[in-house]
Protein backbone atom coordinates (compact mmCIF):
# COMPACT_ATOMS: atom_id res chain seq x y z
CA UNK A 1 0.00 0.00 0.00
CA UNK A 2 1.25 3.43 -1.08
CA UNK A 3 2.19 6.43 1.61
CA UNK A 4 -1.23 8.31 0.14
CA UNK A 5 -3.03 5.27 0.68
CA UNK A 6 -2.29 4.56 4.18
CA UNK A 7 -2.31 8.19 5.14
CA UNK A 8 -6.19 8.85 3.64
CA UNK A 9 -6.98 5.21 5.34
CA UNK A 10 -10.04 7.00 7.63
CA UNK A 11 -11.17 7.36 4.42
CA UNK A 12 -12.27 4.11 3.86
CA UNK A 13 -15.16 4.22 6.47
CA UNK A 14 -18.32 4.49 5.14
CA UNK A 15 -20.13 7.75 4.38
CA UNK A 16 -22.92 6.67 6.71
CA UNK A 17 -20.49 6.28 9.48
CA UNK A 18 -18.87 9.77 8.95
CA UNK A 19 -22.72 11.09 8.89
CA UNK A 20 -23.97 9.26 11.85
CA UNK A 21 -20.81 10.32 14.69
CA UNK A 22 -21.33 14.08 12.76
CA UNK A 23 -24.97 14.16 13.73
CA UNK A 24 -24.65 12.34 17.40
CA UNK A 25 -21.59 14.58 18.32
CA UNK A 26 -24.06 17.60 17.18
CA UNK A 27 -27.00 16.66 19.12
CA UNK A 28 -24.58 15.91 22.42
CA UNK A 29 -23.41 19.44 22.08
CA UNK A 30 -26.82 20.65 21.84
CA UNK A 31 -27.39 19.06 25.23
CA UNK A 32 -24.64 21.32 27.24
CA UNK A 33 -26.67 23.46 29.56
CA UNK A 34 -23.66 25.58 29.72
CA UNK A 35 -20.66 26.60 26.99
CA UNK A 36 -17.39 25.46 27.15
CA UNK A 37 -14.76 28.36 26.23
CA UNK A 38 -14.17 28.68 22.65
CA UNK A 39 -10.41 27.21 22.59
CA UNK A 40 -12.19 23.89 23.82
CA UNK A 41 -14.37 23.60 20.77
CA UNK A 42 -11.75 25.06 18.71
CA UNK A 43 -8.89 22.47 20.39
CA UNK A 44 -11.11 19.40 20.15
CA UNK A 45 -12.81 20.01 15.86
CA UNK A 46 -8.91 20.75 15.13
CA UNK A 47 -7.73 17.60 16.87
CA UNK A 48 -10.81 15.28 15.16
CA UNK A 49 -9.59 16.59 11.67
CA UNK A 50 -6.21 16.26 11.86
CA UNK A 51 -6.54 12.98 13.39
CA UNK A 52 -9.00 11.68 10.64
CA UNK A 53 -6.50 13.73 8.05
CA UNK A 54 -3.42 12.54 9.23
CA UNK A 55 -3.40 9.23 11.31
CA UNK A 56 -1.45 6.90 9.58
CA UNK A 57 -2.28 3.28 11.52
CA UNK A 58 -6.13 3.36 11.16
CA UNK A 59 -7.33 -0.08 12.02
CA UNK A 60 -7.77 -2.20 8.98
CA UNK A 61 -10.87 -4.40 9.82
CA UNK A 62 -14.14 -2.87 8.55
CA UNK A 63 -15.41 -3.05 12.59
CA UNK A 64 -13.16 -1.37 14.38
CA UNK A 65 -12.53 1.32 11.46
CA UNK A 66 -16.25 2.33 11.39
CA UNK A 67 -16.03 2.79 15.55
CA UNK A 68 -12.80 4.92 15.04
CA UNK A 69 -14.41 7.16 12.18
CA UNK A 70 -17.64 7.17 14.17
CA UNK A 71 -15.63 8.58 17.25
CA UNK A 72 -13.39 11.07 15.11
CA UNK A 73 -16.45 11.99 13.50
CA UNK A 74 -18.57 12.71 16.79
CA UNK A 75 -15.88 14.66 18.04
CA UNK A 76 -15.81 16.77 15.04
CA UNK A 77 -19.15 17.23 14.86
CA UNK A 78 -19.05 18.69 19.00
CA UNK A 79 -16.38 20.57 18.32
CA UNK A 80 -18.04 22.51 15.39
CA UNK A 81 -21.51 23.04 16.41
CA UNK A 82 -19.91 24.04 20.32
CA UNK A 83 -17.77 26.52 18.23
CA UNK A 84 -21.17 28.15 16.11
CA UNK A 85 -22.70 27.99 19.30
CA UNK A 86 -20.50 30.10 20.78
CA UNK A 87 -19.94 32.69 18.28
CA UNK A 88 -23.75 33.39 18.44
CA UNK A 89 -23.46 34.16 22.03
CA UNK A 90 -21.09 36.45 21.71
CA UNK A 91 -23.13 38.30 19.23
CA UNK A 92 -26.84 37.50 21.67
CA UNK A 93 -28.75 40.28 22.91
CA UNK A 94 -28.86 40.58 26.77
CA UNK A 95 -32.11 39.49 27.87
CA UNK A 96 -31.87 42.09 30.29
CA UNK A 97 -32.79 44.41 27.24
CA UNK A 98 -35.64 42.93 26.44
CA UNK A 99 -39.06 45.33 26.58
CA UNK A 100 -37.16 48.31 27.72
CA UNK A 101 -36.62 51.39 25.39
CA UNK A 102 -33.53 51.67 24.21
CA UNK A 103 -32.34 54.76 21.98
CA UNK A 104 -30.57 52.79 18.88
CA UNK A 105 -29.29 54.95 16.05
CA UNK A 106 -28.49 52.23 12.54
CA UNK A 107 -28.61 52.26 8.98
CA UNK A 108 -31.34 50.30 7.00
CA UNK A 109 -29.45 47.75 4.82
CA UNK A 110 -32.28 46.42 2.70
CA UNK A 111 -35.68 47.95 1.77
CA UNK A 112 -38.58 47.44 4.24
CA UNK A 113 -41.33 44.93 3.75
CA UNK A 114 -44.24 46.51 3.93
CA UNK A 115 -47.79 45.53 4.08
CA UNK A 116 -51.22 46.95 4.63
CA UNK A 117 -50.52 47.32 8.54
CA UNK A 118 -46.92 46.46 9.03
CA UNK A 119 -43.21 47.13 7.94
CA UNK A 120 -40.02 45.52 8.29
CA UNK A 121 -36.66 46.05 7.86
CA UNK A 122 -33.10 44.89 8.70
CA UNK A 123 -31.00 47.85 10.50
CA UNK A 124 -27.26 47.73 11.28
CA UNK A 125 -26.76 48.95 14.57
CA UNK A 126 -24.84 52.27 15.11
CA UNK A 127 -24.73 52.99 18.66
CA UNK A 128 -27.26 52.08 21.38
CA UNK A 129 -27.84 53.58 24.42
CA UNK A 130 -29.65 53.02 27.73
CA UNK A 131 -30.59 55.87 30.29
CA UNK A 132 -27.10 57.39 28.93
CA UNK A 133 -25.17 54.36 28.79
CA UNK A 134 -23.72 52.65 25.55
CA UNK A 135 -25.32 49.64 25.18
CA UNK A 136 -24.20 46.40 23.76
CA UNK A 137 -26.62 44.68 20.61
CA UNK A 138 -25.86 42.61 17.75
CA UNK A 139 -24.50 44.05 15.11
CA UNK A 140 -27.83 43.85 13.37
CA UNK A 141 -31.44 43.53 13.90
CA UNK A 142 -34.75 42.76 12.24
CA UNK A 143 -37.50 45.15 13.11
CA UNK A 144 -41.09 45.18 12.64
CA UNK A 145 -43.28 48.03 13.28
CA UNK A 146 -46.97 47.13 13.65
CA UNK A 147 -50.06 49.29 13.61
CA UNK A 148 -52.79 46.71 14.05
CA UNK A 149 -54.46 44.09 12.57
CA UNK A 150 -57.49 44.28 10.07
CA UNK A 151 -57.25 47.84 9.19
CA UNK A 152 -57.80 49.24 12.75
CA UNK A 153 -55.75 50.43 14.89
CA UNK A 154 -55.68 48.21 18.10
CA UNK A 155 -54.54 50.32 20.54
CA UNK A 156 -51.19 50.60 18.89
CA UNK A 157 -49.88 53.82 16.80
CA UNK A 158 -49.70 54.07 13.43
CA UNK A 159 -46.33 53.70 11.39
CA UNK A 160 -44.24 56.74 12.55
CA UNK A 161 -43.02 57.38 8.93
CA UNK A 162 -44.20 56.56 5.65
CA UNK A 163 -40.81 56.56 4.54
CA UNK A 164 -38.09 55.00 6.20
CA UNK A 165 -35.50 56.94 6.17
CA UNK A 166 -31.36 55.34 5.36
CA UNK A 167 -30.11 56.58 8.72
CA UNK A 168 -32.59 56.92 11.64
CA UNK A 169 -32.69 57.38 15.23
CA UNK A 170 -35.40 55.85 17.50
CA UNK A 171 -36.16 54.39 20.66
CA UNK A 172 -37.21 51.11 20.41
CA UNK A 173 -38.21 48.41 23.26
CA UNK A 174 -36.60 45.27 21.71
CA UNK A 175 -37.97 41.69 21.68
CA UNK A 176 -35.70 38.32 20.94
CA UNK A 177 -37.23 35.69 18.77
Amino acid sequence: MNNAAVRFACLRATPSWWFAGFTVGAALQLQQAVLWPLQAYQFLAMAALLLALLFEKWPTNGQRLAVTALMVAMAFGFGTVGWRAVHFAANAMSPALEGVDVQITGKVLAMPQRSDDAARFRLAVESAQLGGQSVLLPDQLLLGWYSGFGGGSGGRSPLVNDRIADTDESALALQRQ
